[in-house]
């Protein structure tokens, strides 16, 4: 039995160092059986089996394929079959290990190195390897994730006195959130939810998913303090009065009681912020008011196009007015605020590319075209002092809404307060906005306004700048093959302009009862509807304190604004413009733009400034943990949130309130235009 083993072991020997090709001549078939059971190939688990296969394999007939290289080894006809295959296609055969002959038709075809034939396969090296490999790749990984990890935490992290392991516990819990937030911004389909947890001093901004995903987002960030929350508040805040001491001891007073203050305030959501507003004056030859002009100014694509208006606009529009030969000619003063726009937007976005196109270079193009390629609502209020005249220009979404104190008709004595619309919200959601833009371009009914915007893309209909909109292909191609960064025309680019900044002018004639005006952007008009705006400027007035808890109900608002028509009938518009407040259109998949039906809980705390008391209640009102978390988040994580607001409150007349402007600074604050 040993010998026969030993002769097993020699033979195997011998069979480890036969050459790759295979050759009947140098190994017999009478030796085959003895390489095929103790050759390294051969199944451990099987050695019998393995050992009858091979012998059967052999008396086997050999199948080749038609093509066979005709360096195969020499064969006899007795010994070897030829067999075609079905009219000369190949088919695939599956490959026996264990078979010599196929062994050196796979060598041929490049399927195994030379050195696994000549020492036979092993499963188990191959296993052996695969297990190093296996091994040698999950201690690289964690080396590096070690490293990852704690290149993070050093860059994040600050002075702590926990341990090392607990640090890298800590950030790689951070990491993995940040990833899932990552995730999240490309897969997100809905907006944001806010929850507050004010025992813990921090709040989870959620973002929920879309329905198909179950990856949600929830990133820790420390709350404001109560006494940071109100140095945010107060950041921007400032209060003037028009009526100066001086101007006090003037014995006619009827030319300076028009006008008795303003307050303006504005907070960021965007870094830097992109709204922009303007307080411009044309004064009497005696120093005395003439013209005063108001604007808010709502950036979009950057501040650069809201902080030219602010300043160009008032002193354009003035120009115009100048060739008023009547200043109690309504139409006329319409007619001359409109040129004042229009006329701005052209140099703008007209004139500028013009020189651009003509003498291309880098640093005229940065300093030209950025107010032309990026946009800004415009929203201004021009007061004739003199003639107590009143007018409203809009071109965008902001609003304008005038605050009018009646008699109560129930209660003698009391009073209510009425919200008149003075503008409406130029966006593709509005039936008028949607009807002019359809009929101007006919034709195009079908994607002049996609999804509530103009071309699919721009929100308002009528704004400064956004040339992209208004350029002509052959325009937009010449600036595109100069500035490769420029975005290319839209898809349905065929008739513009699509976007123009002529406004819609309003006229009211200033009443004893009118007693302030509200100019805000649109960020304050997506947290509170008009009627609320005014109710709380006029509470506050009125001396109001403590908080009120209010529901917010469309059926209702929907019978005040009926009863609000016969006011409006004071306010004289162009005839083709709109004239009442419509219900706006929702477009498929989206929600209606405005707050949302709820129950509000107002507060009344902020005295001085009724900018500030809008914005306070706007982002939280009573609930204090909401409003510290809502001015918590930091950009550009806030826009889910809530825009840049700005806002500028008129007092007309004399305030018979228990509101002053204690605040008040002594000069007005009004730029002079010369």
């Amino acid at each position: 039995m040993s010998l026969r083993l030993s002769i097993l072991q020699s033979a195997a020997h011998r069979g480890a160092n036969v050459p790759h090709r295979w050759n009947p001549r140098r190994c017999p078939s009478s030796h085959s059986s003895l390489f095929s059971t103790s050759a390294p190939s051969a199944s451990r688990s099987r050695p019998a089996q393995t050992a009858t296969r091979a012998k059967q394999t052999l008396n086997q007939q050999e199948v080749l394929p038609p093509n066979s290289s005709s360096s195969a080894p020499p064969t006899s006809s007795s010994s070897r079959t030829i067999i075609p295959l079905n009219n000369g296609r190949q088919q695939p055969q599956k490959r026996d290990r264990s078979d010599p002959a196929q062994q050196q038709q796979h060598h041929e075809r490049g399927g195994h190195q030379q050195s696994q034939h000549a020492r036979g396969f092993n499963p188990w090296f191959h296993l052996h390897a695969s297990r190093r490999a296996a091994f040698r790749a999950f201690v690289l990984g964690s080396i590096l994730t070690a490293t990852g990890v704690t290149i993070y935490s050093t860059s994040t992290s600050s002075s702590s006195t926990s341990s090392f392991f607990d640090r890298i516990s800590e950030r790689w819990a951070q990491l993995q959130s940040d990833v899932s937030y990552a995730k999240t911004s490309f897969t997100n389909s809905s907006g944001p939810t806010l929850s507050s947890d004010p025992s813990a001093g921090t709040f989870s901004p959620s973002f929920s998913s879309n329905p198909f995903s179950a990856s949600r987002f929830e990133k820790q960030l420390k709350m404001l303090s109560p006494e940071q929350v109100e140095e945010r508040l107060a950041q921007n805040q400032r209060s003037f009065r028009v009526m100066t001491k001086e101007q006090e001891k003037l014995k006619d007073k009827a030319k300076q009681d028009l006008i008795l203050g303003y307050c303006v305030n504005q907070v960021a959501s965007n870094n830097p912020i992109e709204d922009d507003l303007s307080r411009h004056v044309v004064r009497a030859k005696d120093g005395s008011l003439d013209k005063v002009f108001f604007g808010v100014f709502d950036g979009h694509g950057g501040w650069c196009c809201s902080q030219k208006v602010a300043q160009e606009l008032a002193p354009s529009v003035a120009i115009e007015l100048e060739n008023v030969k009547d200043p109690r000619d309504v139409m006329a003063v319409m007619e001359a605020i409109e040129n004042g726009f229009l006329k701005l937007d052209d140099k703008i976005v007209n004139e500028t590319v013009q020189r651009v196109l003509a003498f291309p270079s880098r640093p005229l193009a940065c300093s030209s075209l950025l107010p032309a390629i990026s946009g800004s609502c415009a929203l201004m209020a021009y007061v004739d002092v003199k003639e107590k005249d009143l007018y409203v220009a809009c071109a965008g979404d902001s609003r304008a809404v005038l605050g009018v104190r009646e008699p109560s008709a129930t209660d003698k004595g009391a009073h209510t307060w009425k919200a008149v619309p003075l503008s409406f919200d130029q966006t593709g959601r509005n039936r008028w906005e949607v009807r002019r833009l359809q009929e101007e371009h006919p034709g195009e009914e079908n994607t002049v306004i996609m999804r509530g915007r103009v071309l699919g893309g721009l929100e308002p209909t009528r704004a400064f700048g956004d040339a992209r909109y208004k350029w002509s292909t052959e325009i937009q191609e010449r600036v595109f093959r100069l500035f490769p960064t420029y975005r290319q025309p839209h898809r349905n680019y065929h008739t513009p302009p699509y976007v123009t900044a002529k406004p819609v002018v309003k006229h009211h004639k200033i009443r004893p009862e009118d007693r302030f005006l509200v100019m805000a952007t649109d960020g304050l008009w997506d947290k509170l509807t008009s009627n609320e705006v005014i109710q709380l400027v006029g509470d506050l007035l009125d001396g109001k304190t403590g908080q009120e808890r209010m529901i917010l109900d469309r059926n209702e608002l929907k019978a005040i604004k009926s009863k609000v028509k016969a006011i409006q009938g004071m306010v004289t518009s162009k005839n083709g413009d709109q004239i009442e407040e419509e219900e706006e259109l929702t477009p498929a998949n989206l929600p209606p733009k405005g707050p949302a039906s709820q129950v509000r809980q107002f507060t009344f705390k902020d005295r001085s400034n009724a900018s500030t008391h809008l914005v306070r209640n706007a982002l939280g009102g009573g609930n204090d943990d909401m409003l510290a978390a809502t001015l918590s988040i930091p950009p550009p994580m806030s826009r889910y949130y809530r825009d840049d607001i700005t806002i500028t409150v008129i007092f007309f007349g004399e305030q018979d309130t228990k509101m002053a402007l204690a605040g008040a600074e002594e000069a007005d604050g009004l730029v002079e235009i010369v």
